[in-house]
């Protein structure tokens, strides 16, 4: 049938946890099929590799990093989905936590914990609360 729409989430998927469990060399091959795959208009899979990939490039080009992880909060908003809007923002602010930049990592949280609460996840947006009130750039990866 050559379905590939699910085959480009399923991709971004695996690199995020690719990338979770340390293994960069993969995690980039995985981003790299899913970057291949998407459609342009697939914003879960477009939104889902650029958020890894910034995860990746973190360490080798800050700059480059960061462009992309606003490059999928960009996108994510052009959306209704506020759970990808959510998860977006909050994996910027991972990134921005681990670049050193706490002000804007903490801005992107509240964000976030303001669009879950919106959503009705109150358990996200919670743990976020939480996080910004105990000193979130303590509990990066």
């Amino acid at each position: 049938l050559g379905e590939r729409y699910f085959r480009s989430t399923v991709a971004g998927l695996l690199a995020k946890v690719l990338w979770q469990a340390g293994d960069a060399a993969e995690a980039d091959r995985y981003c790299t099929l899913a970057e291949q795959l998407a459609d342009p208009d697939d914003m879960d899979s477009q939104v889902l590799w650029r958020l890894t990939s910034s995860r990746l490039l973190a360490a080798t080009d800050p700059a480059g990093a960061r462009a992309v992880a606003d490059e999928a909060v960009a996108m994510a908003d052009t959306t209704a989905g506020l759970i990808l809007r959510a998860d977006a923002l909050r994996s910027r602010a991972e990134l921005l936590f681990e670049l050193e930049d706490g002000p804007a990592a903490e801005a992107s949280l509240a964000d976030a914990a303001n669009l879950y609460e919106r959503k009705g996840d109150v358990v996200s947006a919670s743990a976020l609360n939480q996080r910004l009130a105990r000193g979130a750039a303590a509990e990066t990866r």
